[in-house]
């Protein structure tokens, strides 16, 4: 019962999502909006469900100050059975412990990814043009609508488990 509710919430969001593109009147090739990345971000990451986390999430954000911003407005919001307990954002990466690390360029790509190596973190972008690269969870436009890709090589290298319900909407790619 608990994922027939999370799968209609996250129908709901794209419904919302689809009349932002609407009436933000978003086009083809153009990345998400700031606000609309953030929120299919944090309702997509409750599908993500390994042991061992902590129920604290805590988010930092390369290069995008914007797109923090964004995240700053989910502060105390429930992912799943956590909380965001903090933002943060920055040209580097993070100096604490981070649990998701948000980033868009290729060089602040290639750092979070080695961040997460090292810190169990999930690297997770707005650009698809850093598929290749190995970002775990990537949402952008696709062809006016929202996009999500997923990435099972760097899923399991982050030691990430997606609940099945995102697996049925999210496309996945294998590097």
């Amino acid at each position: 019962m608990k994922s027939k509710l999370k799968v209609i919430r996250l129908l709901g969001l794209f419904a919302i999502a689809l009349f932002a593109f609407v009436r933000l009147g978003v086009s083809r090739g153009e990345v998400l909006p700031d606000s609309l990345a953030a929120a299919i971000i944090t309702k997509v990451l409750a599908f993500e469900t390994s042991e061992g986390r902590s129920e604290a999430v805590r988010i930092h954000v390369m290069d995008q100050e914007s797109l923090a911003k964004q995240f700053l407005t989910k502060k105390g919001m429930m992912i799943g059975n956590r909380r965001v307990e903090s933002v943060t954002w920055g040209e580097g990466i993070p100096r604490g412990g981070v649990d998701v690390i948000v980033a868009s360029n290729e060089k602040s790509v290639l750092a979070a990814i080695e961040y997460a190596r090292k810190n169990r973190a999930i690297t997770v972008s707005n650009n698809p043009e850093m598929a290749p690269l190995g970002v775990s969870l990537i949402v952008y436009n696709d062809e006016g609508m929202p996009g999500i890709l997923l990435s099972r090589r760097a899923a399991q290298r982050e030691g990430l488990y997606w609940e099945p319900q995102i697996l049925e909407i999210a496309e996945i790619i294998e590097n």
